[in-house]
């Protein structure tokens, strides 16, 4: 798939299916079968074993990183776990240094 065409599909799937925000795997697994939207079954599988008739994982999460950081809203909820999580342990790295360092 060509990168504008992956890149608009990509955000398209983002849009309209919120559980691949978080998960790199399900909208891989996406891409792939819009890739192969006229194969069924068997043919799908056999379809994996030439890694030539698909998009990489590695493309599409580096392609996903980048829809999020230019588009706030199609980050998934997780992102936001995280963001308060590094808050709790950036201040509890100043707490500490400071404790250390009138331990002196």
């Amino acid at each position: 798939m060509k990168t504008q065409k992956l890149k608009q599909e990509i955000k398209r799937i983002l849009w309209e299916q919120p559980k691949t925000r978080d998960n790199d795997r399900l909208l891989t697994i996406t891409i792939w079968q819009t890739e192969f939207k006229e194969v069924y079954g068997w043919q799908f599988f056999q379809a994996f074993r030439d890694p030539k008739n698909l998009t990489s994982q590695d493309t599409i999460t580096r392609m996903r990183r980048l829809l999020q950081q230019q588009n706030p809203e199609l980050r998934g909820a997780r992102y936001m776990d995280r963001m308060e999580k590094e808050t709790e342990v950036r201040y509890e790295v100043i707490e500490g240094t400071l404790d250390a360092l009138n331990d002196l």
